[in-house]
């Protein structure tokens, strides 16, 4: 397992020749760039494979509240492509915030989602409308609640309501308790083959200029 440090923390690179989910994709060290200040996810064809690109942390976090601090236009994603930055123990213990339209170039970009998401009120769905390429996406995990947050710009608290992208908030019984769940990034496609090719509209990448955790 090829294992890297990132903001302040050790992470894992997932690898896999063979499909895995999310929906059966291949994933590859090739994807995965790392600077002192900068987590690169990419989608590559690698001897006739498209792969995908996830990271995912040594450390279990708990509750707290965790930034992730993008630099690259998720309004721009390839609308067959998804980016998550989300907590994961199992399929049932899972907090998301996702950016894809889900193959439909009409739908809206960006969702908060406590898995699964086919529960009733277990998912909100929004559109991102970006006036640059800095972001700031903020899950808050706490006792029987979840906060989310989307910001213009790089920020632990917008410095006036201007810079909200949305919020929301799920508090019911069934928020997930801490237990062995990691931290992870991935980029993948939703289809087999990744048609839709990277333009000047479309980008088949994401930048991560930081990953921040503070404690309750």
């Amino acid at each position: 397992m090829t294992s890297f440090m990132f903001s302040g923390y050790k992470w894992n690179i997932k690898e896999s020749n063979t499909p895995m989910g999310p929906r059966d994709n291949y994933f590859s060290k090739d994807c995965i760039s790392v600077k002192p200040d900068e987590l690169k996810l990419q989608i590559k064809k690698i001897n006739g494979i498209v792969y995908c690109g996830e990271v995912v942390s040594e450390k279990s976090f708990g509750y707290g509240t965790y930034y992730f601090y993008l630099s690259s236009r998720i309004d721009l994603i390839s609308p067959d492509l998804v980016l998550a930055l989300f907590t994961y123990k199992d399929d049932n213990n899972e907090i998301d915030i996702e950016f894809s339209k889900w193959e439909n170039p009409t739908n809206q970009n960006s969702q908060y989602v406590l898995q699964p998401s086919d529960v009733v009120g277990h998912l909100y769905r929004f559109d991102s409308k970006l006036n640059g390429d800095n972001t700031t996406h903020i899950i808050r995990w706490m006792p029987g609640e979840i906060q989310f947050t989307s910001l213009h710009g790089h920020y632990v608290t917008p410095p006036n309501s201007g810079f909200i992208i949305n919020t929301w908030q799920y508090k019911k019984s069934d928020v997930p308790v801490p237990s062995t769940e990691k931290v992870r990034i991935n980029l993948w496609k939703c289809n087999k083959t990744h048609l839709v090719a990277a333009t000047n509209k479309n980008i088949d990448y994401a930048t991560i200029k930081k990953f921040e955790f503070k404690a309750l």
